[in-house]
């Protein structure tokens, strides 16, 4: 270790400088690994934070999709709803021209019965 050559200074000086390395490499060895752990916090956390994004959105896609279909649903039942109150209307008129069609058939069936006699 000590060689005679070496002033006693300069073996100090290279030990303290040798033990001053092995500090500051386990020093930056120490930030390195907390670096890497952060980033590794943080890589989890933008990851989680994408994940809550996709699911918001395709949260939002299924309902804004039982929307549109409830939208269309309702619509059918309008539909529906038009059509039978259309048939409603239509099975009215249609009982409207019957009656008056017995009507005029009574009415025929008297005047015809006054000529008769």
């Amino acid at each position: 270790m000590y060689s005679d050559d070496l002033p006693i200074s300069q073996y100090i000086v290279n030990v303290s400088l040798s033990i001053f390395n092995m500090a500051l490499s386990s020093y930056w060895v120490s930030q390195n690994r907390k670096d890497l752990a952060e980033r590794a916090i943080v890589s989890k956390r933008e990851k989680d934070a994408a994940r809550a994004m996709k699911c918001l959105e395709v949260d939002f896609y299924h309902k804004n999709l039982a929307l549109k279909s409830s939208k269309y649903k309702n619509l059918e039942e309008g539909q529906a709803l038009k059509t039978s109150r259309a048939n409603d209307e239509s099975s009215v008129k249609e009982n409207q021209k019957l009656a008056e069609k017995e009507r005029l058939e009574y009415r025929r069936r008297k005047i015809s019965s006054y000529f008769l006699y």
